[in-house]
């Protein structure tokens, strides 16, 4: 079974990806998008390390391979 706040650190992480992605094009602020970014990367992170932990029949997706 997944953890479902560790679920919820992927979907976060890839939500706020692609707000920032999408603020670039409106010529917003930098520092905004940067921090943006930062933050998707550390939820991402955390997905990872979950996923890592487990066996290799119980990872999601990619991992599972």
């Amino acid at each position: 079974m997944i953890d479902p706040k560790k679920l919820q650190c992927y979907t976060m992480a890839h939500r706020l990806s692609g707000y920032a992605s999408g603020i670039v094009d409106k010529d917003r602020h930098d520092s905004l998008v940067h921090m943006l970014k930062k933050a998707a990367e550390m939820l991402e992170d955390v997905w990872v390390e979950y996923q890592l932990s487990l066996p290799e029949d119980q990872r999601v997706g990619e991992w599972n391979a």
